[in-house]
């Protein structure tokens, strides 16, 4: 029942005005406007995919009266999967249901929940919505404000640069040097527009970069448009590369060549710079040989006459 109460304002000598007040409703019904959705990630944050996430469907009725058969309904995001509902519920192709519910009392709440898990290999920064309607008896249905919830796990990318063994067991001044680069997504959530730079460093020369890198102006780089590979990197995929360059001749000995790649991709903080490998104790450091330069004396004697 909808109340209004109106006056008019009669001041000699100005025009009357009409005064009207706010609407009041009375309401002998129950009322389910009130009524939320919320999220809980089992996992703990940062939410990622693969994690189940408990959604909480509230059912408040702010009315007068109970609310008979109280319904409540979900259409599920597809890259949602059920692990469990609560109170009955039942899943119908992509729409859960809650139906014949008890009766809810003038003033009472009754919360249901559903547990989804979150689809894998999605990107960080994906959002999922979660939609709910609320009814029953005599009420109109009621949608409250829809829930949104953002994949914020960030990629965790490992990237090792590892060097061949030298022919010979040693490097020498015009030797081939191969490196092998590899980059592997150690998380959850898939990471893309990856960029791999390596500046090449002094003493290697006829420097070429495979997998589509290019090397230009002393820097060999590799990019979604250069590598398709890299547009995107799943969870526990991995991608290599190949880098090589001839040792300069001549090389004074025992000089040491040392260089180390820079890797980043959206969503990461921070760029990730290469680890060698064969350095078991030390993380992050640059990639390095040592050339051996070799020298030779040769000792002439001639006859002159004298």
């Amino acid at each position: 029942t909808r109340v209004q109460n109106a006056a008019t304002l009669s001041v000699q000598g100005s025009q009357d005005r009409q005064l009207v007040s706010p609407d009041l409703v009375v309401a002998r019904g129950g009322i389910l406007v009130t009524s939320s959705l919320a999220s809980q990630d089992e996992n703990a944050a940062p939410l990622a995919p693969g994690d189940v996430v408990e959604l909480s469907f509230v059912a408040r009725n702010t009315g007068g009266a109970p609310v008979r058969n109280l319904a409540v309904s979900s259409i599920l995001d597809p890259r949602f999967s059920v692990v469990e509902i609560s109170d009955g519920g039942q899943a119908q192709g992509a729409t859960i249901r809650w139906n014949g519910l008890d009766d809810l009392a003038a003033g009472a709440e009754r919360t249901l929940t559903l547990r989804v898990r979150i689809q894998e290999g999605l990107t960080q920064g994906t959002t999922l919505q979660v939609n709910g309607t609320f009814s029953g008896d005599t009420l109109e249905p009621f949608s409250p404000e829809p829930l949104t919830l953002v994949i914020d796990a960030a990629p965790e990318l490992s990237f090792t640069k590892v060097v061949a063994d030298p022919p010979g067991g040693q490097y020498n001044p015009g030797d081939l040097v191969r490196y092998t680069l590899t980059v592997e997504n150690n998380a959850s959530v898939a990471a893309e527009d990856l960029v791999v730079r390596d500046e090449v460093p002094d003493g290697l020369v006829q420097v070429a970069a495979a997998s589509g890198g290019q090397v230009v102006d002393g820097e060999a780089l590799w990019t979604r448009q250069t590598t398709p590979a890299l547009a995107r990197l799943n969870p526990g995929a991995s991608v290599q590369f190949e880098l090589t360059g001839r040792i300069a001749s001549p090389m004074e000995d025992r000089r040491e060549i040392a260089n180390q790649a820079v890797l980043t991709a959206t969503g990461m903080v921070e760029a990730v710079q290469s680890d060698d490998p064969s350095t078991d104790r030390i993380l992050g450091d640059p990639t390095s040989i040592v050339v051996r330069s070799e020298t030779s004396l040769v000792v002439e004697k001639t006859d002159e006459a004298l």
